[in-house]
């Protein structure tokens, strides 16, 4: 049961809830004998001196519209009121007559409905002090309490506060914090934890509802960034290894990025590679404004820098005999690179005549330190000449060692 002094329910009127009857009232109970001996309830309220509405209405439990069950003008006075309302219902429908042995003025209904709660209700102002009024009820408790017609407040609780730009980068729980506020019925109920795990800008997340007593709900929500996913980097050389697969000086790797959620903080700038070696990679790492990491690595790097050393160890002034058939004597060298290795030996007879030079390609003998021995068959052509041989590496890198003199028979 619900009461209202001053106004009708909605108009803004105070209005008051009642519990449990706790209160003896034979009167009704010689009416209504299966009520039990404790079908009333008493209030105390504050009203102002002078004329005063109180308005009384049955609450429905199920589905139905509330039934206002009266409606008495009460005149507070000083020092005591004046006037007294009375009334006995069950709350279900009007009749026109009331059973005897309850007092005066009354409305009455029997019960046809079960979604009422099937009491009556016997309500008086028999005295009380100035500017106050004392209510008794068939139905009710020892007191009314201010209508609680406020929903319980539910807000969320991340387990961890987000980064610094708003995001998360795994699940997140939620848990759900509930007040109710004044006129407060009791403590709501707590919706369980909600684990949030979509990824998405903003994503709603919303409670089961958080009720109090009087059955006032209330859904808390939470918007949530969660990228799970990290970025992609990927490294590319910016130009193309000799046809031995070496650089013969620096190599830049261009890096680039992408996020298609949080987005990419920042891509790394161009990294340059100059030591020389072989097989070498280079690595770079990105992030997304999420704080997910993703590491490229391009790798097979092979650099050389150094040209290889080269050396004629036929004595100066020796006599080859030129015959490229027989191979009686040839000019003889050594030549190392012990990183990509010797590819080329080239040895260039000049004749002292004026002719135009000879290049041969000399035969090649490695161990796998990169140290070879090489062998050049002297030109057919008798006569002096000046010799002079190059050397080269798989990654392009010359080098050369000259004027020796021969002389070719």
């Amino acid at each position: 049961i619900h009461a209202y002094v001053g106004g009708p329910a909605g108009s803004g009127a105070p209005g008051y809830a009642l519990g449990q009857t706790s209160v003896a009232r034979p009167d009704v109970v010689g009416v209504y004998p299966s009520a039990g001996p404790n079908t009333g309830f008493d209030f105390t309220f504050d009203a102002p001196s002078g004329s005063n509405e109180v308005y009384l209405y049955a609450i429905n439990i199920g589905p139905g519209e509330n039934v206002p069950i009266g409606t008495k003008h009460v005149v507070i006075s000083d020092p005591n009121p004046i006037d007294a309302f009375d009334s006995a219902r069950d709350f279900c429908r009007h009749v026109d007559s009331a059973p005897t042995g309850t007092n005066g003025d009354e409305l009455h209904c029997l019960a046809a409905s079960s979604n009422y709660q099937n009491a009556n209700l016997a309500v008086g102002l028999p005295g009380g002090f100035s500017s106050r009024a004392r209510m008794q009820s068939a139905v009710g408790s020892n007191a009314f309490t201010a209508l609680d017609t406020i929903p319980p407040v539910v807000v969320p609780l991340a387990d961890r506060a987000p980064n610094t730009h708003g995001w998360y980068n795994a699940d997140v729980t939620i848990h759900w914090q509930v007040a109710d506020p004044a006129p407060s019925s009791g403590t709501p109920s707590t919706p369980p934890d909600t684990l949030a795990s979509i990824e998405g800008i903003g994503v709603v997340y919303t409670s089961e509802p958080s009720c109090d007593p009087v059955s006032n709900c209330a859904t808390g929500s939470a918007a949530l960034s969660i990228d799970k996913t990290a970025p992609t980097i990927t490294g590319q050389i910016t130009s193309e290894p000799n046809e031995h697969g070496w650089y013969a000086g620096p190599v830049t790797i261009r890096w680039t990025c992408d996020d298609a959620l949080s987005g990419v903080a920042a891509c790394p700038t161009d990294s340059t590679l100059s030591t020389s070696g072989a097989e070498q990679s280079v690595s770079a790492s990105v992030s997304d404004v999420a704080g997910n990491v993703a590491t490229s690595v391009v790798e097979g790097i092979n650099i050389d820098t150094a040209p290889p050393s080269v050396e004629i160890t036929t004595a100066d002034g020796a006599t080859l005999v030129g015959n490229s058939a027989l191979r009686i004597s040839d000019l003889e060298g050594t030549a190392v690179d012990d990183l990509s290795g010797v590819v080329r030996v080239v040895v260039v007879y000049t004749p002292a005549t004026g002719l135009p030079a000879t290049e041969v390609d000399a035969d090649l003998t490695c161990d796998s330190t990169g140290s070879c021995t090489w062998k050049a068959p002297p030109p057919l052509v008798p006569g002096p000449y000046r010799v002079e041989v190059k050397a080269e590496d798989r990654a392009g890198n010359q080098s050369s060692k000259g004027s020796r003199e021969v002389v070719v028979v």
